[in-house]
């Protein structure tokens, strides 16, 4: 019978992006053989998420990774801030207190390729490619996984199932579980040019009667700009190439900057949307990153927002009785995460709202504002720990409060005798280190590598 093999792995991810891949490294330094299922067989070469968190970095550290991301990224400590005619403010990140005081711009794609690097490394990790999971099964004690691969149909069996997949996945599909969509009106188009210098590390906000305007330093010698687009326009056209010949206008119009439209590395048109899953697990499966949440990527909270669901599943689940009932810790799951990601996805929607309202009534009135917020110290600092994150309820599992932690849900559960659980009694569980591996392996050469790696 298939329920009484012997589990693949202790937890299967599916999905290896950022979130996946993060959360299966923060499970493995806890010593949990994870499955790690990615239906891609590349990866995109570009990426809209441009921007990791201070909190974000911090989990990073924890894996030992913050120096090669700090090392490959570019750490933006200040926003100066513009109407188009006259600077309003300085958005100060340094005066954030917290161990990584910037916000790290690196674009999402080298995110996921160091977070993969790092999972070559680690011998409890099965990466899995172009495997598609389309189904679960319930068994005894665990979850099974059924899915498809050009090998064939597969079936693959751990405790704990968390579904990191995006907003295309299948195993999110549940209607207790399908996120809510809520679309945006908002449009954007976005272009990477060759930098100029002339801002150096800093990142430069116009907002102006025409619409906002944002730029940020990019590895590499390039610069993002991204524009808000007026709704029903060509230019804002949520898929394809936009019109370069508008991007490079509007810009100019709007910030007096000057690009050069054939000097454009790559362009991107998009509309945002917010989405919440009612519910962030259901006893042994879990949604983490954007299977779980969208929000608009201003400001960008998504992807960071996704990484603090990663950090608290990694401790839960390595410290959770595989053989005991998961639903109260599905619960708890849900009160620490949701929590933070309606705050997160509600200062990105008054964030984008306020800087691509158009107008000059408005515009006028919103400048105002901005010199006076920015002009105060406190509350100034207040508006540079929304952008770093600092301020997301649980950025960290350090900043939880302990009846959001982790050991809280965990001694709060059902044991298996039914009695209840001594809260005082759950351990956190101790990371241990990487190993040193003095090369990497070829991940071509692991797309179906067979669960007995583990034993």
């Amino acid at each position: 019978m298939a329920s009484a093999r012997r589990p693949d792995a202790d937890v299967i991810v599916v999905g290896a992006g950022s979130v996946g891949l993060l959360l299966s490294l923060l499970l493995a330094r806890r010593g949990k053989r994870v499955l790690l299922l990615e239906s891609r067989t590349e990866r995109s070469p570009h990426s809209r998420a441009i921007g990791l968190s201070s909190p974000s970095i911090e989990i990073l550290d924890g894996l030992g990774l913050a120096e090669p991301f700090i090392a490959e990224g570019i750490p933006v400590r200040r926003a100066r801030v513009s109407d188009g005619r006259r600077e309003l403010g300085l958005l100060d990140f340094s005066a954030v207190k917290r161990r990584f005081p910037f916000v790290l711009a690196l674009p999402q794609s080298r995110t996921e390729a160091l977070l993969e690097e790092a999972t070559m490394r680690e011998p409890l990790i099965s990466l899995r490619k172009g495997e598609t999971a389309e189904a679960l099964e319930p068994e005894p004690g665990a979850l099974a996984v059924l899915g498809r691969s050009e090998l064939g149909a597969f079936r693959l069996k751990a405790s704990f199932v968390v579904a990191a997949d995006g907003t295309r996945g299948e195993l999110g599909r549940d209607p207790r579980l399908r996120r809510r969509l809520r679309p945006h009106r908002a449009r954007f188009v976005m272009g990477d040019f060759p930098d100029d210098g002339v801002y150096g590390a800093e990142a430069r906000l116009f907002f102006t009667p025409r619409g906002s305007v944002e730029s940020f330093p990019l590895p590499t010698g390039l610069r993002r700009w991204v524009l808000s687009a007026p709704p029903g326009t060509e230019e804002g056209a949520p898929s394809g190439r936009p019109d370069l010949s508008w991007l490079v206008e509007e810009t100019r119009l709007r910030a007096s900057i000057v690009l050069a439209e054939e000097r454009c590395l790559w362009a991107s048109a998009f509309t945002t949307e917010c989405s919440l899953a009612p519910s962030y697990g259901e006893n042994r499966f879990f949604l983490a990153g954007d299977a779980a949440h969208t929000m608009s990527p201003i400001v960008g909270q998504n992807m960071n927002t996704g990484f603090a669901d990663a950090e608290w599943l990694a401790e839960a689940l390595s410290s959770a009785d595989p053989e005991a009932s998961a639903e109260g810790l599905a619960r708890a799951y849900g009160r620490a995460r949701l929590r933070a990601a309606r705050a997160a996805a509600g200062r990105a929607w008054a964030a984008m709202n306020l800087g691509a309202a158009r107008g000059g009534g408005f515009s006028a009135l919103r400048g105002h504002l901005i010199r006076m917020v920015l002009g105060v110290p406190a509350l100034s600092l207040a508006v540079a720990r929304i952008f770093t994150m600092d301020s997301i309820p649980g950025a960290t599992l350090a900043d939880l409060p302990p009846r959001l932690h982790p050991a809280f849900g965990l001694a709060t559960a059902p044991e298996k005798s039914g009695a209840p659980a001594d809260r005082h009694t759950a351990s956190v569980s101790p990371l241990r280190p990487l190993p040193e591996v003095p090369a990497l392996r070829d991940p071509s050469k692991i797309t179906h590598m067979p669960p007995k790696e583990f034993e």
